[in-house]
């Protein structure tokens, strides 16, 4: 099990910036209700044709973000997958790698979210300062760090907030 501390920023972009593609990635995820608590599975298409299972729990510990991940077979992810009901969400992922080393995800949604593009960068802690590319400065439209009405499991389960 993969356990590790989760800082993360979040920004909503007009279209997708031109930037050199490290790797594009065909995601499906869905979130599982354990009442007030929820489970993320993923099922991430490599560019390979290869794939990856994942089951995902996200806790915190103090004002800590923890997010502990498990590989999973493709059955038992396609029996978790029926329990998600409605709560899943489709995406294709681009991946940019900065000349710092910092991987940039792009996620272009499809289905109900379609034409919604976000961008989240994994930082070592929140503080520490981010300056946008120009790319990605040009097609920017806010801020969503910490709104809970953009987190992945609500666009999952509720769709759209009321201000997009």
């Amino acid at each position: 099990m993969d356990i590790h501390l989760e800082f993360e920023r979040k920004w909503r972009l007009r279209e997708l910036p031109d930037l050199p593609w490290t790797r594009t990635l065909r995601i499906r995820q869905g979130y599982i209700s354990q009442g007030s608590r929820w489970v993320r599975i993923r099922e991430t298409l490599l560019d390979d044709g290869g794939a990856t299972y994942i089951l995902c729990r996200k806790v915190r510990k103090g004002a800590m973000p923890v997010e502990m991940e498990t590989p999973v077979s493709a059955d038992a992810f396609a029996l978790l997958w029926t329990l998600c009901s409605r709560n899943s969400l489709e995406k294709v992922r681009r991946e940019w790698l900065d000349p710092l080393g910092r991987l940039w995800e792009f996620d272009e949604y499809a289905g109900t979210l379609q034409g919604l593009i976000t961008l989240e960068l994994e930082l070592p802690s929140l503080d520490v300062p981010v300056t946008l590319p120009d790319a990605v400065s040009a097609v920017l439209i806010a801020e969503l760090t910490g709104d809970p009405a953009w987190s992945n499991r609500a666009l999952a389960s509720t769709g759209l907030p009321s201000n997009y």
